[in-house]
Order: C-alpha cells, then structure tokens, then sequence
C-alpha cells in the first residue's frame, strides 16, 4: 500500500514528527514572520503536533563568538530544537543574501540541534526574487551543523500579498498547495531520518566537523 508523505504522521503506531520554523528576519513584524506563522500552521494541520516557531525578531539571540559562550536563550532554543525531527528555515533576501541573524543561528547550532534532521527551505522576496538565500544556505549552512536539506524548496515572492486569508488567484493557489506537498515530503522524510540519527554509523563525537 503506498503512502502519502502528508499522511505519514497519522499512520496508527507510528511516532508523530515535530516539525520546527525558523523566521529568519530579524525585523520586527516582518513577511518572513507572517509567512513563518502560516507554515506552522499547516505543519499543525499535517502533522497533528504543534510545530516549535522560532521568530529571530522576538528571540534576539546571542552572537556567535569563538571566545563567548552563547547563553541561557540560546540553551532554550537547543532544548527546543533537540526535541523537534524537521525543520522549515524561512529566509527573505537582503542584498541577494540571508540575513545575519539567520546565519548566525546556524553558527550557534554546535551541540547537534539539527544533526541529521531534514529541513526545507522558504524563501520570502517582496518582488520576484528569492532564490539567492536559498542557493547561499546550501552551499554553506550545512557543513558543521550536518542539517540535510531536502531537494523540495518553496519561493514566495510578491510576499507581502501572499498567503492570507484566502488565495487571490490560481498561482497562490498552487503556491498553497506545493507548500504542503513539500511539508508532506519533510514529514516523511523527519520520520525516515530517525533510523538514521539512532543508528550505530553517526560518530559526532569523533567527526564533529564536515569535510
């Protein structure tokens, strides 16, 4: 019998995914918020599990500096972390480029947050762009903190009139419903990845770094 992605969380006796959304603007009442907020929402839907949401606008987070130990809002944010399977990394484009907020958390994630633990990335422009951040993440986000990106990716551009309250035409539409299709794919891919990460062939302790 196959198995739809979506429907992976509800299968009787299977662990739920926990999903977690990070909004990687660090201004206050921004798109990538609002849109982060709606993504939560849908991984509730598909996921039956309250999805953690980590606003790095309300949760201004320490520095990441070799000489300074991040402190007690950072050690909230790991325990978080650590409890979730998946991940959804909203990220707008500032200058063709991620934000440093955003980067920086993936600079305080050392202890395995998100070791082996499948994440999607969301782009967020206000005109046509969006997919610099996305391209930048890949490439560089992934080494130290070895968090799997699926080859699933959604663009919102034009955010500012996307995703409210009702679609306003058939590319919103479609928009919706490629952003469950790729939520579904995480889902199925967070519960695959636990084999992975309880298994006998990872060794952080030895190999902390990626090559």
């Amino acid at each position: 019998m196959s198995i739809n992605p979506s429907e992976q969380a509800s299968i009787p006796g299977a662990e739920p995914v926990r999903c977690a959304v990070i909004a990687g603007s660090q201004r206050t009442g921004s798109e990538s918020a609002r849109i982060g907020r709606h993504i939560a929402a849908r991984c509730l839907a598909l996921t039956g599990q309250p999805a953690y949401l980590l606003d790095l606008a309300q949760t201004v987070l320490p520095a990441c500096e070799s000489d300074v130990p991040p402190d007690d809002r950072w050690d909230r944010v790991s325990l978080a972390l650590h409890a979730c399977d998946a991940l959804v990394v909203v990220t707008p484009e500032w200058g063709g480029m991620a934000p440093a907020a955003l980067k920086n958390f993936f600079l305080l994630c050392q202890n395995n947050e998100i070791a082996h633990k499948p994440a999607c990335l969301v782009g967020v422009s206000g005109g046509t762009g969006g997919a610099y951040p996305i391209a930048e993440l890949r490439m560089s986000s992934y080494k130290n903190t070895h968090v799997c990106y699926i080859p699933e990716q959604i663009i919102v551009r034009g955010a500012q009139d996307a995703l409210r309250d009702r679609p306003q035409d058939e590319r919103e539409r479609q928009l919706r419903v490629r952003i469950d299709y790729a939520l579904g794919m995480l889902v199925a891919y967070g519960a695959a990845l636990r084999a992975v990460r309880r298994s006998d062939s990872i060794d952080l302790a030895r190999y902390p770094y990626g090559a």
